[in-house]
């Protein structure tokens, strides 16, 4: 098969670069491999390989994965454009791999997969307010907690019955997935966090600490407040990225989906209340310095400006 590939790929006189992130079975992350080109027949896509980029997400090491996918395919100076998904690491600037590629390849476009965009905006955007910035890296920790230790793993399969997506920066829904896990199986982890303190012995330092430290983040007023409130603006956004991902939708169909899914965004500013008194009757009243003051209006603020 790969020798047909390289044939087809030498009669092409132009090709395209694709590359996007997943994970396998065991957690590792891998890095798909798909060249696009047109022949007498038509254009054609082709998944050529998975390569284990585990360890290495600078832009550095992908962007030298690519160059080395390229020669190892002949296509080298046929290369016209590249796609990515959109992630900060694949696409940012004079840093990004596009760039990095460029520099080997100038006529290699780069083209934006603005599909993927949507939910780049959403977790990107808002991580320059403070707060939330500090629940993103929370919630990350708290995914890179289970996948660093096949025991922890067992444990997570054992009592929530459902895996945390793998922490990948490069994913653009690794933040949507990971709200709407952590706020399905939110008991689940306290349990799981539970067991972990109580059984103690069971577990090094570094592990007991770090299930202490989340096991009060999930009975923490600012966490669930956050949680709740990504996990509603994400359900609305994974429901039109799908839309603009389905190429049987025409332009205009989008557009108004697009519209809908603005008015409902702006409608969830109605759900301030609601959210903060269901939050409230979870954890409790925001405690520390939040204690302070009018702190519903502080966070009514905050849930304004992540909108």
């Amino acid at each position: 098969m790969g020798e047909t590939i390289k044939e087809e790929i030498s009669k092409a006189p132009f090709v395209a670069l694709m590359l996007d992130e997943t994970s396998d079975v065991s957690n590792a992350a891998q890095l798909s491999c798909v060249l696009r080109f047109v022949t007498d027949s038509g254009v054609k896509e082709r998944f050529v390989k998975f390569e284990d980029v585990t360890g290495k997400k600078r832009a550095e090491d992908v962007a030298a994965m690519a160059l080395g996918f390229l020669e190892e395919h002949g296509c080298m100076d046929k290369l016209v454009a590249q796609c990515y998904d959109g992630a900060a690491v694949m696409a940012s600037g004079l840093n990004g791999v596009q760039a990095k590629v460029k520099e080997k390849i100038p006529r290699a476009l780069f083209i934006h997969c603005y599909a993927h965009a949507l939910n780049l905006v959403l977790s990107q955007g808002v991580v320059k307010i403070k707060e939330c910035r500090i629940f993103f890296s929370h919630l990350s920790g708290l995914a890179a907690f289970f996948s660093r230790s096949p025991k922890r793993t067992r444990l997570l399969d054992e009592i929530c019955q459902k895996r945390l997506p793998r922490v990948a920066p490069t994913r653009w829904n690794f933040a949507s997935r990971l709200v709407c896990t952590v706020f399905e199986k939110k008991d689940a982890l306290k349990d799981l966090f539970e067991y972990i303190v109580e059984h103690h012995e069971e577990f090094d330092d570094a592990a007991l600490l770090s299930a202490d430290g989340y096991l009060s983040n999930l009975g923490n007023f600012e966490f669930g407040f956050f949680l709740s409130t990504f996990n509603d603006i994400f359900a609305h956004a994974d429901v039109l990225f799908d839309i603009l991902q389905n190429k049987s939708f025409d332009m205009q169909f989008c557009l108004t989906r697009v519209e809908e899914f603005y008015i409902c965004i702006e409608g969830q500013r109605d759900r301030f209340d609601q959210i903060y008194d269901e939050t409230v009757q979870d954890t409790g009243l925001p405690t520390g310095r939040r204690a302070h003051g009018d702190s519903r209006s502080h966070y009514k603020k905050l849930h304004n400006g992540i909108l």
